[in-house]
């Protein structure tokens, strides 16, 4: 009785550590992905202000990184593509 209680605890441990293990990398691969997006996003406009208005300020590529939010960088490329100066785009950060 007691062999068949010890395998059940290991068999137990090894369901619950597979299945920790899933859950932890499902997980590390989703936020990889969804900062691997932002970064996307956030070189995506940079690039569109560095195509449209030449070398972009510090500050403004700073404001940008500094944005967490993918909805809100979907607008800000949007913005960097149809603004018609650098002022312009500055004012929707």
């Amino acid at each position: 009785a007691q062999q068949y209680h010890h395998d059940g605890l290991e068999e137990g441990l090894q369901k619950g550590l597979e299945q920790g293990l899933e859950q932890g990398l499902e997980q590390g691969l989703e936020r990889g992905l969804g900062e691997g997006l932002l970064r996307g996003l956030r070189q995506g406009v940079l690039e569109a202000l560095r195509l449209r208005f030449g070398l972009v300020p510090p500050g403004v590529s700073d404001a940008v990184t500094r944005v967490t939010d993918e909805d809100a960088l979907h607008l800000l490329l949007r913005t960097a593509i149809q603004a018609g100066s650098l002022d312009e785009f500055c004012a929707s950060l």
